[in-house]
C-alpha cells in the first residue's frame, strides 16, 4: 500500500472512531450530570515524538495534561464543563454549582459523579440510582426520618438537626479521571484539589448533560462528508490500479 493511501485509510479510521464518539455523546444528551467525550487529533508533532521511539505522548486539553499511547491519529479526553441545572423538586436531587464531584463508595471503592439524583435505600441511606453510598464527611449519609433539608453548603439537616455534610471532591489534574459507567469516574490517585470557594450545592436540581445536540450534528455531519472524501480517494486509486494493470496485460 503506498504511503498516502495509508494515510488515508488511516483518516478514515480516525473517522469512523469520531463517529463512535459523537454518537455516543448524542445518546447521551439527555443524561443528567453526563459530560461529553471529545475527540482530539493528534497533532503532527506528536506523530513524529512516537515514530522517534517514544512511549507516550502529551498534549494539553482544556488546561489539563492528557496522555495517550500507540500509534492512533485519534485520542478522547473529558469534557467537564458544567451542564445547565434544570428544578426537579425531588428533594434528593442534588446539582453542584462550581467544580467538585460527590463521593460515592460501595464494596469496589470510591468513584465520583456530577450525577445527583439520588434515592434513599430501605434503610434510609442516601445512595445512587445504581445503589453506591453517597458519602458524607463522616462516612454514608443515613436519613432515618426520609425527610431531609440540604443547604448551599452541602449540611444535611432532619428536622433542623445537623447530621451530616456532604463530601465534595475536587481534582487539580481531571484527567486522573476514568469512566467506570453509570455516570461514576474513578481516580487514579488520592484526590488532590482544594475545595471551591463558589461551590454551592443546590438541592431539588439535576444538572443536564453538558452535551449540544445542535453542535454534535453538525460535527458528525462534518465527519461523515470527511469520511465519503477518503472513500472516494479510495475508490480513484482502485480505478487507477485497474487502468494500470490493463494497460501492463496490453504488453
Amino acid at each position: 500500500m503506498s504511503d498516502a493511501l495509508s494515510a488515508v485509510v488511516q483518516t478514515m479510521s480516525a473517522d469512523a472512531a469520531r463517529l463512535a464518539v459523537l454518537a455516543q455523546n448524542l445518546a447521551n444528551v439527555s443524561t443528567a450530570g453526563f459530560k461529553q467525550d471529545v475527540p482530539v487529533s493528534r497533532g503532527f508533532s506528536l506523530q513524529l515524538s512516537q515514530a522517534a521511539g517514544a512511549d507516550q505522548a502529551g498534549a494539553t486539553y482544556g488546561g489539563d495534561q492528557i496522555y495517550a499511547a500507540g500509534a492512533s491519529l485519534l485520542q478522547t479526553v473529558i469534557d467537564f464543563k458544567p451542564g445547565a441545572l434544570r428544578s426537579t423538586g425531588n428533594p434528593f436531587d442534588l446539582a453542584i454549582e462550581g467544580k467538585g464531584f460527590f463521593e460515592v463508595r460501595d464494596d469496589a471503592g470510591a468513584a465520583y459523579t456530577r450525577q445527583g439524583s439520588f434515592r434513599l435505600d430501605v434503610n434510609g441511606k442516601l445512595v445512587t440510582e445504581s445503589g453506591q453510598a453517597v458519602q458524607g464527611q463522616g462516612g454514608d449519609i443515613v436519613i432515618p426520618s426520609g425527610r431531609a433539608s440540604i443547604d448551599k453548603q452541602g449540611r444535611v439537616l432532619e428536622n433542623d438537626k445537623l447530621i451530616g455534610q456532604l463530601r465534595i471532591i475536587s481534582f487539580d489534574n481531571r484527567v486522573n479521571l476514568t469512566r467506570s459507567g453509570n455516570g461514576l469516574f474513578v481516580a487514579d490517585g488520592q484526590p488532590s484539589g482544594q475545595a471551591d470557594p463558589a461551590m454551592a450545592v443546590r438541592q431539588g436540581f439535576l444538572e443536564a448533560s453538558n452535551v449540544s445536540s445542535a453542535k454534535e450534528m453538525i460535527r458528525m455531519i462534518e465527519t461523515m462528508r470527511h469520511f465519503e472524501t477518503g472513500q472516494k480517494v479510495v475508490q480513484a486509486y482502485d480505478a487507477m490500479l485497474d487502468r494500470v494493470m490493463s494497460k501492463l496485460g496490453e504488453f
